[in-house]
């Protein structure tokens, strides 16, 4: 594609696409499937597990973010103080929806904001399930 191609192009195009690229094109992106099929929101199903250990719930208000091999998502509040949703013993359930495309699911990134008389947390587990193919990461 030369430049004056790319300055008036508007839609999807792979890396090794853009004009003078002499760097490393990781090639992995199925530009395909993004042509036929756009990017539409993503949903997660994401249930995180709080221990039954003395203590082990939160106050705080709880916040998370998922990465990806592609990019990442803004960070979620999930819970505010007081919302018992994270109480010891209990699994908290939440949705969320990006319109990024993330890619596999590399890391999730779980948070809170020391808030409340008790903000201390014992996480057991995170199970993050895509709603779209069922693939699940812990």
């Amino acid at each position: 594609m030369s430049a004056t191609d790319w300055y008036d192009f508007n839609g999807w195009c792979g890396h090794q696409h853009v004009p003078d690229n002499t760097h490393w094109d990781p090639g992995q992106i199925d530009i395909q499937y993004l042509l036929t099929h756009g990017v539409r929101d993503t949903i997660y199903k994401i249930s995180i597990h709080t221990g039954s250990v003395v203590q082990g719930g939160t106050s705080a208000s709880v916040s998370i973010a998922l990465a990806g091999e592609w990019d990442y998502t803004q960070k979620f509040t999930i819970a505010t103080p007081h919302s018992g949703s994270f109480d010891r013993g209990k699994v908290g359930v939440v949705i969320v929806s990006t319109d990024k495309f993330l890619g596999s699911l590399r890391r999730i990134i779980v948070g809170h904001d020391n808030s409340g008389l008790l903000p201390g947390w014992y996480i057991d587990k995170v199970v993050v399930t895509k709603q779209e193919g069922n693939h699940r990461f812990e």
